[in-house]
């Protein structure tokens, strides 16, 4: 009964991050647009058709199966491993987007370099990712449970019965550092990144309904986190 619950409301907080990401973006965009991670291209042109974005994106990932299928979606795409150098030259792009990608990347210092790299001058940059601050992540370690947006490794979730995902397809899909909203604000600034905008969406046990007004004043232990930035 509380696993049928828990579906439900993460299913209604995936979709509110998706607004909430897409509100993040800059409106009135004509600049060249990369997305990391960009999967099936899905995701990406759902971000494209709500900011009224007519120019050509380009998508990043390692599955060449996922790349054909972002292909025929209209997506330029590249085959690439975002823990390496990314095969584009500096100052490429205008916008890089990377939703629920920066928790499954090794080699963070060379993801970040790298996007700092192929950034123009004033560039934009927008992450999204699970926060490790979220109520139901906190409240799990305070029970004794391993947090729900953590995993041990690539092979079987542990430690916590109630995790929705009862195991991990692929390796390339596990957590592999997942930060909060203070930490992920750091980092890019770390980076030399200007912090534009944050965002928290969802705020679990709470049903969305609930959930978004709450996450807005208290997005530090919102279940989902945006963070809009600027290369300085």
């Amino acid at each position: 009964m509380i696993k049928k619950y828990f579906k439900k409301i993460h299913l209604d907080s995936v979709y509110a991050y998706q607004e909430d990401f897409a509100n993040s973006l800059p409106r009135g965009f004509s600049g060249r647009w990369l997305d990391l991670g960009c999967h099936d291209g899905k995701f990406l042109s759902f971000l494209a058709r709500q900011v009224h974005y007519m120019g050509k994106i380009s998508g990043v990932d390692l599955s060449s199966k996922l790349l054909k299928r972002a292909k025929m979606r209209g997506i330029e795409v590249y085959e690439s491993d975002l823990n390496q150098r990314l095969p584009f030259a500096a100052g490429s792009f205008d916008l890089v987007t990377a939703s629920h990608v920066i928790e499954h990347i090794e080699k963070l210092d060379i993801f970040m370099t790298e996007i700092r790299r192929i950034l123009n001058k004033e560039g934009i940059l927008v992450v999204g990712t699970e926060n490790l601050s979220a109520w139901h992540n906190v409240m799990a370690l305070v029970c004794g449970f391993y947090p729900f947006s953590c995993d041990v490794t690539g092979q079987k979730k542990f430690g916590n019965f109630l995790s929705l995902s009862e195991g991990i397809k692929d390796f390339l899909d596990y957590h592999r550092t997942v930060f909060n909203l203070k930490t992920l604000v750091e980092f890019l600034e770390y980076y030399k990144f200007e912090i534009i905008k944050k965002t928290g969406t969802a705020y679990y046990p709470l049903p969305n309904f609930l959930g978004k007004y709450l996450s807005r004043i208290d997005s530090t232990h919102s279940v989902f986190i945006s963070v809009l930035a600027k290369k300085f």
